[in-house]
């Protein structure tokens, strides 16, 4: 008998929310970073959606719409979703980075498949949004038993970058282009 949605959403809502307060209690010991994680709400995504990139950056929109992205991963309830906050003073304040990715079906592995900072130069995360999503990511695949992490189709200016935030000891390619990378817990 196969588990109601409503249920396996209700079930894996609360897995992410213990996960969101692992992390941030990891992060505040091991770093010091004060931040907030939570659900990528409408509001959010539009939140995301109104950043702006300053012409003739290198880095430059990825190219998505978070509201669609949303959208589409709600379907799914095994999935890794988090809103990145930083919190000053006790009070969320700065929406810093959003993550999506998926626990596989047989939750042998956890992927990142989008990942986003905020490009403005008054991002108190900036240069450590990816490393607060990976740890997310490790935690959550802890959670649920996965042996595998991973970032799927990484941009191709930010795979070194990758590789060593995600400490990647595989590289999945399809012809010349690489995938994947990933690592064993």
């Amino acid at each position: 008998m196969t588990e109601k949605f409503a249920d396996a959403e209700k079930r894996w809502s609360l897995e992410r929310h213990e996960v969101y307060r692992e992390t941030e209690s990891d992060l505040l010991q091991a770093l010091g970073l004060a931040v907030k994680l939570g659900p990528i709400t409408d509001d959010v995504a539009k939140q995301a959606a109104s950043w702006l990139y300053p012409k003739g950056r290198k880095d430059h929109s990825p190219g998505w719409h978070w509201a669609k992205e949303a959208r589409r991963i709600k379907r799914r309830p095994r999935r890794l979703e988090a809103a990145i906050w930083w919190i000053e003073d006790g009070i969320t304040d700065v929406l810093c980075g959003l993550v999506i990715g998926r626990i596989s079906n047989n939750r042998v592995m956890a992927t990142i498949h989008f990942l986003e900072s905020s490009p403005s130069q008054n991002n108190p995360l900036a240069g450590k949004v990816a490393q607060i999503a990976i740890r997310y990511m490790e935690l959550h695949a802890v959670a649920t038993n996965c042996s595998i992490i991973g970032i799927s189709n990484p941009a191709p200016d930010l795979i070194a970058f990758y590789k060593k935030t995600l400490r990647a000891t595989r590289q999945i390619t399809k012809g010349e282009k690489i995938t994947r990378l990933e690592r064993n817990l």
